[in-house]
């Protein structure tokens, strides 16, 4: 005779065995990634104006004084790990390391760009393996002039170009006293352009609406004696600097003879939109005479209002 279930007994079984797989899934995802299959991407199969994020494997806390020769080569190889879409890694006195491999399967050559989406980065050496053996170094970053294959962008950027049926391994290595954060794409010759045309017009357009209003205060310096307006004036000129800085335009500028840390500049510029910011806002706020006892923090004294 056959057992028919209730309606509860059913609810009860189907309850039990989404519990069971919902905890298999939880312990799944719960494992630590272990080190995979080189990560692979087919430069062949990418849409003429497509971009793809790049899966790589990684390893961090890398010592700085590690042979590149020695990696290349296989004789030493750090602990590579799979990466997660994003990578994000802290290691201010150490390296970190990417692996990745490029192939085309198309009968054409391809070409496109390596990029990392982060303009912080001090310093990114790309090492590309040769079939004959050795490697082509190129290097890019906020504090080293571009070489090699870099292109001179906001951000490391590189050129990549692959020979119908043709395969190579790259190793990426970055070095920065910053948060590591890895934003990268491999973007096919017309994205890219189309990206950077983009976000130049965003930044001047940005850049210009602040000198707007510098050349505004500068207009009314020379016509009213309220130190509020060179206040105003100094603020604004400043922000601009900052978004200059901090967009990554300077270092596309400078990128081919860079002397200095970017990163430094970056640093003052902001200190400077903070000071001249709060001189400007207790000028325009008559702090003295609203807040006296906030404004005695300040570098005026009481004395010095009247």
């Amino acid at each position: 005779m056959p057992i028919i279930l209730s309606p509860l007994s059913e609810l009860v079984r189907l309850r039990a065995a989404f519990i069971t797989a919902a905890f298999a899934v939880a312990l799944t995802m719960l494992q630590p990634a272990a080190a995979s299959a080189q990560p692979v991407l087919d430069r062949g199969r990418l849409e003429r104006d497509g971009a793809v994020r790049l899966q790589t494997e990684i390893a961090s806390n890398v010592d700085r004084n590690l042979d590149v020769a020695a990696v290349i080569s296989g004789a030493t190889t750090p602990d590579f790990v799979s990466a997660a879409p994003v990578p994000q890694v802290r290691s201010p006195d150490r390296d970190a390391w990417m692996r990745f491999k490029l192939t085309n399967s198309s009968r054409e050559p391809q070409a496109g760009k390596f990029v990392i989406d982060f303009s912080y980065l001090e310093r990114v050496d790309l090492f590309e393996v040769l079939p004959g053996g050795g490697y082509r170094t190129s290097a890019a970053g906020s504090a080293q002039p571009a070489s090699g294959s870099a292109i001179a962008t906001a951000y490391p950027t590189f050129q990549m170009m692959l020979a119908p049926g043709n395969a190579r391994t790259y190793y990426v290595r970055v070095r920065s006293n910053s948060i590591l954060f890895f934003p990268m794409r491999i973007v096919s010759e017309s994205r890219f352009s189309h990206a950077v045309t983009r976000d130049t017009m965003i930044w001047s357009l940005i850049i210009g609406t602040a000198l707007a209003f510098a050349l505004y205060a500068a207009s009314m310096v020379f016509g009213s004696a309220r130190a509020v307006y060179r206040a105003y004036l100094c603020f604004s000129l400043s922000a601009a600097g900052y978004i200059f800085v901090s967009s990554g335009l300077l270092s596309a500028l400078l990128a081919s003879g860079l002397a200095v840390n970017l990163n430094t500049v970056v640093y003052i510029s902001q200190a400077m939109v903070i000071a001249f910011g709060t001189i400007f806002i207790t000028q325009f706020l008559e702090m003295h005479k609203a807040a006296p006892c906030l404004h005695m923090c300040s570098w005026r004294s009481p004395a010095q209002e009247r």
